[in-house]
């Protein structure tokens, strides 16, 4: 065999060996993948995110922290190192799953709870924050993505939640110090003219009919109790102390209370609208650009808008139950 023959055969064995080591990094890292999606669904069950979109979440999250293309075996190695479970939770939340938001709410409204407690000077200011905290996480941040998804599974998620409640502690103070208005007023908090705004939106959506039903069908979910505290605690300003005061009961149950109807209300809505309407995960991201906007919508003002698209004209009675507001439930 002359030399040249042997060099060819050489460089062709070593580009095979090449090869297979790539097919074999390439599946040890679906395998990782595969894996963290299996640990993620036996931990919290299927909470209706498809394979595809964790895989593309995680594939956001390596490219932010070890470049775009990495090597195979890097990139699992990285993705065995995350805390799966917790990203599997928080990914589906990115992919507006509803049972994602009740699973999230249920695991970790005490220890927000309680770490705003462990952090705030008062209880009111704890209890404020607690319940504004599931808003904050649930709309987009300003690259337009939800502020939950930049949760990246290196830590676990409760100390990750602890530490956007003290950033958030912090920027309330600075903001005080500056005789600014809250952090929570500056971007979550819809102006007076909420509703006739978010009806406009609608009016000019595709998805009119659609969003307007699970509107209704969200506000059939809550109670008379649910309303109350919402009308109280943001149509009239009161405090939670104020109104537990009113009503005989402790702070802490209008805190629940409100959280509950803050969760139940986002959650028919996505379930009415992925259910019965049949729209799938980038209409129902539509659809919530068209409720939200560039600012957050409030529970209290969809209440209100429920009732003027039920009427058949632009001038419908708008009902004294739920009074004009100045300040509103986040919807989250």
């Amino acid at each position: 065999m002359t030399t040249p023959n042997r060099s060819r055969i050489a460089r062709q064995k070593a580009e095979d060996r090449s090869q297979e080591s790539e097919v074999s990094s390439q599946n040890e890292f679906d395998s990782v993948v595969e894996n963290a999606y299996s640990k993620g669904i036996g931990a919290h069950g299927d909470l209706g995110i498809a394979f595809e979109d964790f895989a593309a979440h995680l594939n956001s999250i390596i490219t932010k922290h070890i470049g775009a293309n990495p090597a195979q075996a890097a990139a699992a190695r990285f993705v065995a190192a995350l805390k799966v479970e917790d990203l599997y939770l928080t990914a589906a939340c990115v992919y507006n799953s509803a049972p994602a938001w009740s699973r999230f709410a249920a695991l970790y409204d005490k220890h927000i709870d309680n770490v705003a407690h462990a952090v705030c000077s008062t209880h009111q200011e704890a209890r404020e924050l607690a319940s504004s905290l599931m808003a904050h996480l649930f709309f987009h941040d300003r690259s337009g993505r939800s502020r939950i998804g930049s949760y990246d599974g290196r830590g676990s998620l409760r100390t990750w939640l602890a530490i956007v409640i003290k950033h958030q502690v912090i920027n309330q103070r600075q903001l005080k110090s500056s005789d600014a208005v809250s952090l929570d007023s500056l971007r979550n908090t819809p102006s007076a003219t909420a509703a006739s705004d978010l009806e406009a939106a609608l009016l000019r959506s595709k998805y009119r009919e659609a969003i307007a039903d699970s509107f209704k069908a969200a506000a059939e979910q809550l109670n008379e109790r649910e309303r109350l505290v919402l009308v109280l605690r943001f149509e009239d300003e009161m405090a939670a102390i104020e109104i537990a005061q009113l009503l005989g009961v402790h702070p802490s149950q209008i805190t629940r209370t409100v959280k509950q109807a803050q969760v139940k209300f986002r959650t028919t809505v996505l379930e009415r609208l992925g259910t019965h309407h049949h729209l799938g995960r980038e209409s129902i991201e539509e659809c919530l650009t068209e409720i939200c906007g560039s600012r957050d919508v409030s529970v209290v003002s969809c209440l209100r808008l429920t009732e003027r698209l039920a009427q058949p004209t632009e001038t419908a009675h708008i009902p004294q139950a739920v009074p004009t507001s100045s300040q509103s439930a986040s919807f989250a």
